[in-house]
Formats: structure tokens, C-alpha cells, sequence
């Protein structure tokens, strides 16, 4: 989708129309990971969430990168563990994908995504 400035957007178009807002949310944990930062000289831990849903139950993404930190590893989460949260919506730039096509030919994109996550819970454990 495009902005009248030539700024093309991501996928999340639920969590759009959240932006600025603060919401509880649940997802289903998969695992950890980690992004490195520029050259591989800094790493910051990651934690993936799929069908991630608001408050009503309705999918906001299929899934989610959040920045994780100690307390995410000590809640002994497991793959398919249903996780509640709380976090704020909020945009950041991406590269846009390599085979996306921009009139442009600008390299980067807005997308949102939550960040600082709060009220870590389990609300069911995987079988």
C-alpha cells in the first residue's frame, strides 16, 4: 500500500490501525533466535510468535519477532505454548524484499510490530 509521500507499507495492516496504542495480546510461542546487528557485530536475542491476536481474538499477524530479554527464557516457555501479553504497537523501517517491486525504487518500507512487551503469561501449555 502506498502513502501519498511514496512510502510503502508492510504486511501488518491490523497492527496499523493500532499504532501508538498499548493492548493485550496472545500469540503461540515457536522459539528463540537472535538477529545480528550491522556486520555481525551485535546480537540481540529474539523470541517468534505465531497467530498473534488482540484483545477480541482477532489475528493482528500470522507472526511476530519480538526483542526478548532474561525473563522471556527463565518462563521455561515450549513450542506451542498459547503466551499472553501486553505490548505497544508501534512502526519501524525494513528493507523491503528483494523481489517486491517499488515505483520508486526506494529500498526500505514501514512496517509496525510490539514492543515493550509486559505481562508475560502462559495461558495454555502445549500437549
Amino acid at each position: 500500500m502506498a502513502a501519498a509521500n511514496n512510502t510503502y507499507f508492510g504486511q501488518r495492516e491490523s497492527l496499523r490501525e493500532l499504532n501508538g496504542d498499548r493492548g493485550t495480546f496472545t500469540g503461540v510461542f515457536r522459539r528463540f533466535g537472535i538477529v545480528r546487528g550491522h556486520k555481525g557485530k551485535s546480537v540481540r536475542k529474539t523470541v517468534l510468535l505465531e497467530s498473534v491476536r488482540d484483545e477480541s481474538g482477532v489475528v493482528v499477524t500470522d507472526h511476530i519477532w519480538l526483542g526478548s530479554n532474561k525473563i522471556f527464557h527463565l518462563l521455561g516457555w515450549r513450542d506451542g505454548d498459547l503466551i499472553q501479553f501486553s505490548a505497544l504497537v508501534g512502526e519501524y523501517w525494513k528493507d523491503a524484499p528483494d523481489n517486491y517491486i517499488r515505483p520508486d525504487n526506494t529500498a526500505r518500507m514501514i512496517d509496525y510490530g510490539l514492543c515493550r512487551t509486559g505481562g508475560l503469561r502462559v495461558l495454555e501449555r502445549a500437549a
